[in-house]
């Protein structure tokens, strides 16, 4: 072809097949397509009709799109193609570069999770902030956001919910949404935590509203980005140096001068990198575009989606008090023990909001750690299986007979609690503490064969950033008013309490 003079170029390539072109197509990049588009009708036409290519595109770069529905854009409403996907999610991730890819997939990863297991939080997720909703936020703080907060937003402005609308109207009630928080929550005792993700004009509300109670100046770095309910703890970025921080806001009911700002605590740290500072605590050494917004949502995006964290009911006196609980359940997170047929299972938590990372005159440095016990009694075939495998595996290598222990226990129809034991110890191992009472939160727990979990919250504190618990609960057989004749004292495992490197 390329020796007849009468074969134009022009006509060579109009003369590729559809499949050669959709071959070709296949390795460009979405603006490199666009471009093509101008070469000539025909491969216009065929890049405005051929929508897989754009499809795979939208796979390959933006990593969406793979369960079938169709795509959306920033305002998360539906579009009539992935062409019209790639031309309005291009400019943004022009702008931002790696930055964009990765919101973008961590939001994914939250939404299939949400989608699944909580279509009430998913349902509060607003559509992304503008660039001059950003541009106004930053003025109305007179500071610069970085732009791995701003990637965040552009995707998601934060959460509609019940509870702030109700706010704005001064009648708030404990309804359903206060438990609905993005970034999950906890309770034991009268602490209760949901944090929620705010949208910008909440964002500026609550960051102007606290920097006038604490005497902070108006252009101070910090804006409150997320926070529970009733701003027992706030998570905040440092504008000028692109850090996260998890703080709490000190006496809402009595803020003066005196009490100065409050102290923050990292969200996203490797520990050898705390170093105690006047006001808070670095949380890395931001390079030149700090990401430290963005990666700490990532883990966050990572630990939801490997169900780490779990939809649960965070405060048993409120109906409907379902959200995501940060108490994880997975091990080695959260480690579990079979004692003749009574598993317990525990799972600890930092509570940084709590936490005091300073010597100062009115407190000792104290790391606070909450943990979540559970409690389940088999069902009888299960205690069986159970007892027969633990004997099993603690029986004489010569032994031919079934162990004793399987021949005359009887499983367990029902138990109660009467009375726990702990062993607090320090990074050494040695014990600090040890802590023997009736009861758990006051209450005695009856557990039947086969039948619900009982779970209770409680907490500790201690002067080093590591540390470990294990304990035993005593149950006797039957119940308390009608006791058998057996007891059981069923083991905790140990537990680790150490301040993690990722706080949420």
């Amino acid at each position: 072809m390329e020796n007849d003079p009468e074969v134009s170029p022009g006509a060579a390539i109009t003369s590729l097949t559809g499949e050669c072109l959709a071959n070709v197509f296949s390795h460009l990049t979405p603006a490199t397509l666009a471009s093509c588009m101008s070469v000539n009708k025909q491969w216009e036409n065929f890049l405005r009709e051929e929508d897989s290519i754009w499809r795979l595109q939208w796979h390959k770069i933006y990593g969406a799109g793979s369960n079938g529905a169709m795509p959306v854009g920033l305002d998360q409403q539906p579009l009539s193609s992935f062409r019209a996907a790639c031309a309005q999610w291009h400019p943004f991730c022009k702008q931002y570069g790696n930055f964009a890819l990765r919101s973008l997939h961590a939001w994914q990863q939250i939404h299939s999770w949400l989608e699944l297991n909580a279509p009430q939080i998913f349902a509060s997720l607003r559509p992304g902030a503008t660039e001059a909703e950003l541009d106004d936020a930053e003025r109305t703080l007179k500071v610069r956001f970085p732009a791995a907060l701003r990637v965040l937003y552009r995707i998601h402005d934060g959460q509609d919910l019940e509870f702030d609308r109700q706010i704005d109207t001064l009648r708030p009630s404990m309804g359903p949404s206060v438990f609905h928080g993005l970034f999950g929550g906890y309770q034991f005792y009268s602490h209760l935590v949901s944090s929620r993700m705010l949208p910008l004009n909440r964002m500026k509300r609550w960051t102007q509203h606290f920097r006038s109670r604490l005497n902070l100046p108006d252009d101070h770095p910090d804006v409150m980005f997320a926070a529970g309910f009733n701003f027992n703890k706030t998570i905040n970025c440092i504008t000028n140096t692109g850090d996260v921080m998890v703080s709490h806001v000190p006496g809402l009911s009595r803020v003066n001068a005196a009490n100065g700002p409050p102290l923050p605590l990292p969200a996203f740290a490797p520990l050898a990198a705390l170093q105690a500072q006047e006001l808070g605590y670095p949380v890395l050494s931001p390079p030149e575009q700090p990401d430290a917004p963005l990666q700490w949502f990532e883990f966050y995006a990572q630990d939801l989606s490997s169900n780490k964290f779990s939809m649960e009911t965070l405060y048993d006196e409120v109906p409907n008090s379902t959200g995501i609980c940060l108490f994880p359940r997975r091990p080695p997170h959260g480690p579990s023990a079979i004692t003749r047929g009574i598993q317990v299972s525990a799972s600890p938590l930092f509570i940084p909001e709590l936490s005091n990372l300073r010597d100062v005159d009115d407190g000792d440095i104290q790391y606070f750690f909450a943990y979540s016990i559970r409690f389940r009694l088999l069902s009888e075939q299960d205690q069986r299986t159970e007892a027969v495998a633990t004997n099993t595996n603690s029986a004489p290598a010569d032994a031919t007979s079934i162990p004793r222990f399987v021949q005359e226990e009887e499983p367990f129809r029902s138990v109660q609690l009467l009375d726990r034991a702990w062993k607090i110890r320090n990074s050494a191992g040695a014990v600090e503490s040890e802590v023997h009472g009736e009861a758990v939160v006051g209450q005695y727990p009856l557990l039947e064969h086969g039948g619900e979990e009982f779970t209770y919250q409680s907490c500790t504190h201690q002067r080093e950033p590591q540390g470990s618990m294990e304990g035993e609960f005593t149950f006797i057989e039957g119940s308390i008013e009608n006791p058998g004749a057996r007891q059981v004292k069923a083991r905790c495992p140990v537990f680790q309490l150490t301040m993690p490197d990722v706080v949420f």
